[in-house]
């Protein structure tokens, strides 16, 4: 239940930074996101299916600790990814004031720093099919696909 509410705190604050540079609420359109209209309402984009893909690899990751399918689609949309990662990252360092109250898992950090890594990967045009598959751990077979 706390990893559902830790992404709909990220969401906010992605929204609530989009809203605050001008944008309006409306993010920036980037890779299969970007089919909507431009009349359509806030409400309509505010979940996207990148941002499925994200929640879900990183509930798959928090839980399994094979962040594989997380990295690959950070690797496939990486603008989307940077707004989630940035938003983790001011979330991380606000736990780590607070580190001597709730103490903090060194996973995540690691997480953080392989998502930036997946996300660079895909702005250099890299081949995330191929460097991040997503199967299960006695297959070969890559279960994930985005297109």
């Amino acid at each position: 239940m706390s990893n559902v509410v830790l992404m709909l705190v990220l969401k906010g604050l992605i929204w609530g930074a989009s809203y605050m540079q001008g944008h309006g609420g409306k993010s920036r359109k980037d890779g299969p996101d970007a089919a909507g209209l431009a009349g359509t309402s806030l409400m309509q984009n505010m979940v996207t299916e990148t941002d499925l893909l994200l929640f879900l690899g990183y509930l798959v990751a928090d839980e399994s600790g094979r962040y594989d399918c997380l990295n690959r689609v950070a690797c496939e949309q990486p603008a989307r990814a940077e707004s989630y990662l940035k938003s983790a990252e001011m979330v991380w360092r606000t736990a780590k004031l607070l580190d001597a109250v709730v103490p903090l898992d060194a996973k995540y950090e690691q997480m953080l720093i392989k998502l930036q890594e997946a996300i660079e990967d895909g702005r250099a045009d890299g081949d995330c099919q191929a460097k991040y598959k997503c199967s299960e751990s006695t297959s070969t077979e890559d279960n994930f696909n985005l297109i």
